[in-house]
Formats: structure tokens, C-alpha cells, sequence
């Protein structure tokens, strides 16, 4: 396609992308990189978005395969942006430790087979080993642990920009703008309005517009069944020597919480639960006070020094589920052309630099190379939800919502959160 304008209205383009999140970036980096003609992509930051409120912790480990499959992949696409773009990502290679309880030592086991099998860098963590990571920590409810010696986090913010600008440097257009519709006409994508009013019309659009998704859809009759969360990550003030130098990243999946260095006097942490909400514009910016508690009461009960850890800031940011629980990343039926990655339900920091490339070799190649995308289809193969993916999506989600629910009811105050 001849790549230009008709009008003042009117921009003829190769390929839409719709979000500038790290899905969105990604894709139009990839697409732009790789001959894909004119590339433009769409977007009005929010403060609500999903991707500058990331924790950004690279796991690799999960029950399920194909999802450890594109982590470790995307973790490797990842190590190549610096490169790619000649600008940083904040990458820093941690380590990551999960605690799972006894119930799931041997469902674990078969996991950290499998992927080792499929050469992703994980292994079982002995107990011993563990409670020499973290002298003094209180493990007694612990019974097995893995280890990720090669994962860690990045920063959210540095490594979008880094595809943002690597894109607009590959010719890609990258505007501040809303899309009111997706255009389609004989089963076919045919673009986009921008709630400008403008047009800019193009064979392929990527959605990747996070909670916003939903909306463009539905009036194509498209439903995915898509849902809301609102998730919320809290800072704390840590003195030295609370946490061993050099402490890896914890997901504490007996106890429901996480934990991530972040400076040397402060770290980030989180409950593995979002709370539904209606919409992309539900909930403050900030932290509640109840889940700051929460969190703080999930520190204290692995390592005593934390118990009186003060809460330095906090934020919230919203993200888009799936009823399965994984991401929708595919061609839609309904109109050729228009492909997306949905859904992530938090997960896609991790997973979009693969994503992302996947969706440019589709559009230009014809097919997805770098990954297999099969399950995670909009008709997937049959296979276990998030109820029943082995660790249970999260393994103490009942009694973490319950706990949740308790708090909730309980009087408390909305604590905006701030760095400081």
C-alpha cells in the first residue's frame, strides 16, 4: 500500500497499532524493523494504564508450559533491546524464588521436568538451600521452592520508551491520539477513527489497548470476555540489613504476596490479587490503606524486621482478564486483518518483547516464528483455567480474597500514595 494522506481527515497507512503500552510498542518496533511499510501507532497515555504501573518482574515459572515457554522466550527478546535500539531497559538480573506450599511440591516438580526439558533456566530450590538464601526468615509453612537464577525485573517505563523511540527512528508515526472505532467492511479491517474524527485507514490493526480493548471490540460484536482488575503495588522503607544483600525477587505463593528490590533502602511489594472493578476508569491513582496493611502483614509474618517497615508510596493500575485466565493473542474471525494481544492479565511485561515480534512476523511473514501463540488463541486448545492450572492461577487465591474481602468491610481511609 502506498503509504500517505487524502485530505486533512484521511491517513492511509500499512498497519494500525492501537495502545502504547510495552504490547503496543513492541509490535510497532517489530513491525517498523521489519518492512512492514508505514506504521502508526495510536495512543493517549493514561494514568490508569497497566504498563507504567508494572512491578516488571520477569518470571519464567509457571504449571503451565506454553506460558513458561513465552516468558523465557520474552525474557530473551528482552536481553536484545538495548542492543536493538541503543537504549536501556533497567534490566537487573536478581533472581527470582518462588514458595509454594507442600500440596504442590510434586505438581512443581513435574513443572521444573518440563521445563527443563524445553531448556528454560529453572530448578527446584532444596530447602536448606532456601533458608541459607534467607537467614532468619520464617519458612516453617514452606514445602518446596524453585529458583530462576537468570530472571529478575526491569523497568517498565525505559524499556517502552526505548521500543517507542527505536520505532520512530524505523520511520514508524507515533501519535498522541484516542481511536473512537475500528473500521471494517466485507470481513475485513479497513482502519480506524480517531475520536478526532480522523481516519486513517490500513489492511491490519493490532489492538493492544489493555482495559480499553473491550470497548473497540464490542461494537464489531467481538466479545472475548474481557474483565477489569485493579491491582496495586506498595513501597516500603526497608532499613539495611532487613533483607540479605543481593535478595532475589520472592513470590510468595504460600502466603499470597510478593516482594522486589528496589533501591537500597526501599523495596516494592504486592498481593497476586486484583480487585474487579467496572471499568477503565474505576479507582483512585493511589494505594488503599487496607491493602498497605496487608502487604505490610505479609512481609512481617516471613521476616520479623519488616513489621514496622514504613510505607514510603504506592500506586495503582488497572489490567484486563480473561475468563481463562491467559492472553488472547490472535487474528480475529470476524474481520481479516485485525489482530490482537489482550487480556495479558498482568503478565505481558514479561511476555510482550516476544509478543511483540510474533505479531510483526504474522502481519509481514505470514506466521508467528519466534513463539508458539497456538494456546494462547481466542479458541484455544482445551486445557486447565486458572482454577485449576496446578498451583490454582495463585496457590492461597481463596483465602487471599477472603482476606481481602475482611479488610475491605473493615473501616479504613484511601492513603494516595506518593514516591518520595
Amino acid at each position: 500500500m502506498t503509504a500517505g494522506r487524502h485530505g486533512d481527515d484521511s491517513t492511509t497507512a500499512d498497519v494500525v497499532v492501537i495502545g502504547g503500552g510495552i504490547n503496543g510498542a513492541a509490535a510497532a518496533f517489530h513491525l517498523a524493523t521489519r518492512g512492514a511499510g508505514r506504521v502508526v501507532l495510536l495512543d493517549v497515555p493514561s494514568p490508569r494504564s497497566a504498563t507504567p504501573k508494572s512491578g516488571a518482574m520477569l518470571t519464567l515459572h509457571h504449571p503451565s508450559l506454553p506460558q513458561a515457554s513465552l516468558a523465557h522466550a520474552g525474557l530473551r527478546e528482552l536481553a536484545r533491546v538495548p542492543e536493538l535500539t541503543g537504549l536501556p531497559t533497567g534490566f537487573t538480573r536478581s533472581g527470582i524464588v518462588h514458595l509454594l506450599p507442600p500440596r504442590y511440591a510434586n505438581t512443581m516438580r513435574d513443572a521444573v521436568a518440563a521445563q527443563q526439558a524445553a531448556g528454560i533456566p529453572v530448578r527446584e530450590l532444596p530447602l536448606p538451600e532456601l533458608a541459607a538464601l534467607f537467614p532468619g526468615a520464617d519458612l516453617d509453612d514452606v514445602g518446596a521452592a524453585v529458583v530462576e537464577p537468570d530472571s529478575g525485573y526491569a523497568d517498565p517505563v525505559l524499556t517502552t520508551r526505548a521500543y517507542l523511540e527505536g520505532a520512530r527512528r524505523a520511520g514508524a508515526d507515533v501519535r498522541h491520539t484516542a481511536v473512537r472505532r475500528v473500521l471494517t467492511g466485507g470481513g475485513r479491517v479497513k482502519g480506524v477513527e480517531t475520536e478526532a474524527g480522523d481516519t486513517v485507514s490500513a489492511p491490519a490493526v493490532v489492538l493492544a489497548a489493555g482495559v480499553w480493548s473491550a470497548r473497540l471490540l464490542e461494537p464489531l460484536g467481538i466479545d472475548l470476555g474481557l474483565g477489569a482488575r485493579r491491582v496495586q503495588i506498595t513501597r516500603f522503607r526497608v532499613e539495611p540489613g532487613s533483607l540479605p544483600d543481593g535478595a532475589p525477587v520472592l513470590l510468595d505463593q504460600v502466603r499470597g504476596s510478593w516482594i522486589r528490590p528496589d533501591t537500597p533502602t526501599s523495596l516494592l511489594a504486592g498481593l497476586e490479587m486484583g480487585v474487579p472493578v467496572e471499568g477503565p476508569a474505576d479507582g483512585p491513582e493511589g494505594v488503599d490503606q487496607w491493602y498497605v496493611d496487608m502487604c505490610r502483614a505479609k512481609l512481617a509474618g516471613r521476616f520479623a524486621g519488616l513489621s514496622s517497615a514504613a510505607m514510603r508510596g504506592g500506586w495503582a493500575g488497572l489490567i484486563a482478564m480473561s475468563p481463562h485466565g491467559r492472553p488472547v493473542i490472535d487474528e480475529l474471525a470476524e474481520a481479516t486483518g485485525l489482530f490482537c494481544a489482550v487480556a495479558d492479565s498482568g503478565s505481558s511485561f514479561k511476555t510482550a518483547p516476544v509478543v511483540g515480534k510474533c505479531l510483526a512476523e504474522w502481519i509481514v511473514d505470514g506466521a508467528p516464528r519466534s513463539a508458539n501463540l497456538t494456546p494462547f488463541g481466542r479458541s484455544r486448545p482445551a486445557g486447565p483455567g486458572p482454577s485449576d492450572d496446578g498451583y490454582g492461577r495463585f496457590g492461597s487465591a481463596a483465602k487471599l480474597a477472603r482476606e481481602i474481602h475482611q479488610l475491605r468491610r473493615a473501616p479504613s481511609r484511601t492513603q494516595e500514595g506518593r514516591s518520595t
